[in-house]
């Protein structure tokens, strides 16, 4: 018998033997990868839209804050599955073009303002320059938007009053309101909420003045060692926020 043939007559083992063998057998499990697309966020679970169809109600890691639209890993053990997280690449850093994630909150936009000015008069209502964001908000979705301004008035015995308004919707809660006298200065803290819509829209927010009470015109100036801010928070999706 030749050297050539002899060796496919031998015993021949593949991958691990013995103990280790036995115990890999006995531990794996039925498992699969999946790549989709989150259609639905709730406090049930997350709903995930692959190839072969839906993926309802799986869990997800603590790391993930599930999106609606996000581009997700997720991984079946038996017949559980779990989002691992959601898939990134160059270009997909947030740009505040996206919903927020259902489970609030959430960073939506805003920024700083180190000078401001405005000016009413005969009870105009004007826009206070750099305090106005615009962020998406998703179906179904609440936002919190806070805003922080520093204001000196320059009429004596005038009140000013500031306010939050939304420009481009109408389904928004009363924001709160306060006045100021004038020739004092100040820091305010407004507060609002825009509540749920039943489809996702680009939101608008602005700061507002107007002399409500006095003679003349009222002035108003920013601090330029206080700078204000006015961000907007996504406080998730209803079935995380109810309503009461």
């Amino acid at each position: 018998m030749s050297a050539d043939m002899a060796q496919f007559l031998l015993p021949r083992t593949i991958g691990p033997s013995s103990q280790t063998q036995e115990t890999a057998a006995k531990t794996d499990a039925q498992s699969d990868l999946r790549v989709g697309t989150v259609v639905a966020v709730t406090n049930r679970g997350v709903d995930v839209a692959v190839a072969a169809g839906v993926v309802e109600s799986a869990a997800h890691l603590d790391s993930y804050a599930p999106a609606l639209g996000d581009s997700v890993a997720l991984g079946q053990i038996l017949d559980s599955w779990i989002v691992l997280g959601r898939l990134v690449g160059p270009g997909m850093a947030s740009d505040g073009s996206a919903a927020g994630p259902a489970i609030g909150p959430s960073f939506l936009g805003g920024g700083m303002v180190t000078t401001s000015a405005a000016a009413s008069t005969g009870g105009a209502v004007v826009q206070v320059p750099g305090y106005d964001i615009s962020f998406w908000l998703a179906a179904n979705h609440s936002a919190l938007v806070l805003a922080g301004m520093p204001w000196y008035g320059s009429v004596a015995a005038s009140t000013i009053q500031i306010m939050l308004s939304a420009v481009n919707i109408t389904q928004i809660s009363q924001m709160r309101r306060t006045t100021i006298t004038a020739n004092s200065a100040t820091v305010e803290t407004l507060s609002g909420v825009v509540v749920p819509d039943v489809v996702g829209r680009l939101i608008r927010v602005v700061a507002q003045v107007q002399l409500i009470a006095g003679t003349g015109t009222a002035n108003v100036q920013g601090f330029s060692v206080a700078p204000g801010y006015m961000v907007a928070l996504d406080l998730g999706d209803t079935s995380f926020t109810p309503v009461v």
